[in-house]
């Protein structure tokens, strides 16, 4: 006799706050649930920092979590790649070290951004140190983090979808985009749903 198993679902695949995402640890475990999943795992990019508060959440609301981290990285021909992996010891002294110069990394260029767009007069209103403030305890920082920071201080929401980046050529240029979604929604348009068709 074939034991009836009820199906299950989990999400393997998502972002927080802590990276790119636009929802909270908390509000990700919440929103998984109302879905009806039995199970998430925040993959946030290059960072452990939302683990904590995400296990806590999963404990309140009765939902099963795994630890994850998508790790940039590259392939032999040069090309960036993402790698994502489960089960990682953070207190690892090589993998604890490892996370933390990707933080850096990527909280360094985007500070370098930040005083470009500054300079440039495409960002007024806010210092590097607002954004510090508002986003305590997160240790990975990227443009989403600026953004939000400068929605709550209710600067003009054009200035919200400035991105800067440097070519290869060293050009510059930027582009305007909405909030992402849970992961890996397209770069225009507003909240793509989190859905267990895009995870």
């Amino acid at each position: 006799m074939k034991a009836n198993i009820p199906l299950q679902y989990a999400c393997l695949h998502s972002h927080s706050t802590h990276s790119d995402g636009i929802y909270s640890p908390e509000e990700l475990v919440r929103l998984a649930k109302d879905e009806g999943y039995s199970a998430l795992s925040i993959t946030d990019h290059d960072t452990y920092s939302a683990h904590i508060e995400a296990a806590e959440a999963a404990r309140k609301y009765g939902i099963e979590y795994l630890p994850g981290i998508e790790f940039s990285t590259y392939a032999q021909s040069g090309e960036n790649v993402h790698i994502t992996a489960f089960g990682i010891d953070k207190d690892y002294p090589q993998m604890a070290e490892y996370l933390r110069l990707l933080s850096a990394r990527e909280t360094n260029e985007t500070e370098q951004l930040f005083h470009r767009a500054r300079s440039l007069g495409l960002i007024e209103g806010i210092e590097w140190e607002d954004v510090l403030e508002f986003n305590t305890g997160i240790t990975w920082l990227c443009n989403e983090q600026v953004f939000r920071a400068m929605k709550a201080k209710g600067l003009p929401p054009l200035l919200q979808g400035v991105l800067w980046r440097a070519s290869k050529r060293g050009e510059a240029y930027y582009r305007i985009y909405g909030y992402r979604g849970a992961d890996h929604p397209g770069s225009q348009g507003g909240r793509n749903r989190h859905s267990r068709a895009s995870a």
